[in-house]
């Protein structure tokens, strides 16, 4: 298994990396609390996010 974390300014790479890497786990970091760009980013592929308080 393999488990990729991603900063948000990535975030288009995490289909990129779906596409290379089907059975990947993305997790991404963002200080974004946004509903619309954490749902866009679960659409994508991430598996989950982690808000971080910067």
């Amino acid at each position: 298994m393999r488990v990729v974390v991603i900063d948000d300014d990535r975030l288009v790479a995490a289909s990129q990396i779906l596409k290379q890497e089907p059975d990947a786990k993305i997790l991404f970091l963002t200080t974004f609390s946004d509903d619309e760009y954490l749902i866009r980013a679960l659409r994508m592929g991430a598996k989950g996010y982690i808000l971080t308080g910067f």
